[in-house]
């Protein structure tokens, strides 16, 4: 009989190990970006909805003069309230036509905490006028919908 050294064996158990550690490395790495991509959504998630709980706007009137319609509107949360859309009656997307501007008439950029703003909606240069506006929706640049019904003729 032969006597058999088991160096193969080794060697075999060797490369066994070495594959089977690298796999688990490149299994923690990529896992690794995942779950800090995980939580960096989670986190932008949370900052999302902060905002939207610190965008607190109160509808105070709406007047149409013409081919423009003024809403006074409250902003009594804790940060301005930025405009980056505004709907009139649920599907004309208005947002070219808006400016914003403070009660003494100075245009501003975003409805201002603990302020009065009026947003002015003009469709002077615009072919396709609403008769009635029911209802205006606002979204926020924190994409926070704020809803203001109302009949003005």
């Amino acid at each position: 009989m032969r006597k058999r050294r088991g160096i193969s064996e080794i060697v075999s158990a060797l490369v066994v190990v070495a594959v089977t550690v690298s796999g688990l490395g490149l299994y923690v790495a990529l896992s690794e970006q995942r779950i800090l991509g995980d939580v960096k959504s989670v986190h932008d998630a949370i900052q999302t909805s902060e905002d939207q709980i610190n965008e607190l706007v109160e509808f105070i009137d709406m007047f149409r003069e013409g081919d423009e319609v003024r809403v006074f509107v409250h902003n009594y949360g804790f940060k301005n309230v930025t405009i980056s859309n505004v709907f009139v009656n649920g599907t004309r997307n208005a947002t070219d036509n808006v400016t914003i501007k403070d009660l003494n008439g100075l245009e501003i950029n975003s409805v201002p905490m603990g302020k009065t703003a009026e947003i002015f909606l003009n469709f002077t240069d615009d072919g396709d006028i609403p008769e009635t506006v029911r209802s205006i929706v606002i979204r926020t640049d924190s994409n926070k919908l704020i809803e203001i019904r109302n009949d003005t003729n």
